[in-house]
């Protein structure tokens, strides 16, 4: 499976400091792109660390964010999900700056 965001949403930018990040599962459901966060029990490691160099994008509108109860997560600042992964499962951060 390729990646969920479209060509022209992958505007990469490179992480330039180690980050928190969590594990995120695309759902797509009649067109809409929904990222639900992992838990525990769902996979291995749901937290994990980004390292410098690893290519991310931000969350382009209109991609839903979930907890795991199916609850909507606003960012505090700005999403952004690593595009050097394969769907289903991407690194999904919130940070405004890099």
């Amino acid at each position: 499976m390729a990646h969920f965001l479209l060509k022209h949403e992958r505007r990469a930018r490179w992480v330039t400091r180690t980050l928190a990040a969590v594990t995120v599962r695309v759902v797509r459901r009649g067109g809409q792109r929904t990222l639900v966060v992992q838990t525990a029990d769902e996979v291995e490691r749901p937290i994990g660390m980004l390292k410098t160099g690893v290519s991310i994008a931000p969350l382009p509108e209109g991609v839903r964010v979930l907890d795991s109860e199916g609850d909507a997560i606003p960012p505090s600042r700005r999403f952004w999900v690593t595009t050097d992964t394969i769907d289903p499962f991407h690194m999904l951060i919130d940070t405004e700056d890099l």
